[in-house]
């Protein structure tokens, strides 16, 4: 099984995805990653370093993995990737913007 997880706020998920084996989503292949409301995807690299991937959507995790950004093929053994949930679009935007801060970079979403 591939070591790329998911660590979901079950909590915040709707309940037809609070239900999936969240332990066998894996990064590859990118399209069975389901499609939820997110505010933010992280990655820890194998040297222990936090990246940011996205805030918003999952299809743009997606598209990160399929253009090989951060070499995510090279290297997706051992990436832990964190999903927080946040329906309201609002404190979407808010928080993206706090990453985006924090981090100082300049993120496609």
């Amino acid at each position: 099984m591939n070591k790329s997880v998911f660590k979901v706020n079950r909590s915040s998920l709707p309940e037809e995805l609070a239900k999936l084996d969240w332990q066998r989503v894996g990064l590859h292949p990118s399209n069975e990653i389901p499609e939820v409301a997110c505010v933010f995807v992280i990655t820890k690299t194998e040297e222990g370093v936090l990246v940011p991937l996205q805030a918003a959507q999952t299809g743009n995790l997606k598209r990160y993995i399929d253009a090989d950004i951060l070499k995510v093929r090279a290297h997706n053994n051992g990436l832990d990737i964190q999903y927080i949930l946040e329906e309201d679009e609002n404190k979407r935007r808010e928080l993206k913007n706090i990453i985006d801060s924090f981090f100082g970079l300049d993120l496609v979403y």
